[in-house]
């Protein structure tokens, strides 16, 4: 009798799946990233089964990979940190930031607008640390959306498989601390965080899909800084950008850039 080893290897790979959620449900991440690896593997698998059409399972395999990143930053926020903490160093101020503030916040946010400072804060510095940081070793490029969000999903659509979908809400609120490392490793996924006004992420990776010929942008920026605009400029949002080449911050409002950020 004939195997067909496929459906064999899709069937695992879907109780791989539903044994993702329910381990999500119940809070076992360590379950949840053991199905998410298999998940990984067995879709791997089947692309290099299927040579005349291995994309859909590539792009299975890419989505699963950033959901083991996410998991991987939530379980090693988790546990406790072996090394010794060194003695706290004194806070510099930077020349660009120092301005930064939450009187700068009140005086910046669109008008009206339902983004709580705390939020706007916390993602600035999620992004400072991004620009100055990069990850593993290089240099990341991504962008936030704050604000008036329900109007910001009709104008975007996901590229992956949205990683924040199915969790609770307090487990993606942007001022939790252990989102911070979680934040850091999505942030090299092509495509825009969304983020509510009250701090809760609702997805990362996300496309936006207005026209951005109305928009008008200094010379020298890019893709990413153009849909920004484009979307704070048909919404009550406010941007924050980190430009890969550089790690130069912009902060865009109603279409324009209002402060860049040298780290």
């Amino acid at each position: 009798m004939k195997i067909d080893i496929s459906s064999t290897l899709v069937q695992a790979a879907e109780n791989a799946a539903a044994g993702y959620n329910t381990a999500l449900s119940n809070g076992d991440l360590e379950q949840a990233l053991a199905n998410a690896q298999k998940c990984i593997f067995l879709y791997g698998k089947l692309a290099k089964a299927n040579p005349y059409h291995p994309q859909a399972f590539q792009e299975k395999v890419k989505t699963w990979k950033t959901l083991e990143a996410l998991l991987i930053g939530k379980i090693r926020n988790n546990k406790p940190d072996p090394r010794p903490v060194p003695p706290a160093e004194e806070k510099k101020t930077l020349p660009d930031i120092q301005d930064i503030n939450e009187q700068f916040w009140h005086d910046n946010l669109p008008s009206p607008a339902d983004i709580q400072v705390p939020v706007i804060d916390t993602v600035f510095h999620i992004a400072l640390e991004i620009a100055k940081e990069g990850r593993e070793g290089r240099q990341v490029g991504t962008a936030f959306v704050i604000g008036d969000t329900d109007t910001v999903l009709k104008f975007s659509r996901q590229l992956i498989l949205n990683p924040f979908q199915g969790h609770k809400d307090e487990d993606r609120t942007i001022t939790n601390a252990e989102m911070k490392e979680c934040i850091k490793e999505l942030a090299q996924l092509d495509g825009a965080f969304i983020v509510r006004g009250n701090g809760i992420v609702e997805a990362a990776a996300r496309y936006i899909t207005l026209d951005t010929s109305k928009v008008t942008i200094p010379p020298g920026h890019g893709t990413r800084h153009s849909s920004i605009a484009a979307i704070t400029q048909e919404t009550k949002s406010i941007g924050i950008i980190v430009s890969q080449s550089g790690g130069k911050i912009s902060l865009i409002r109603d279409g324009k850039i209002f402060k860049t950020i040298h780290p």
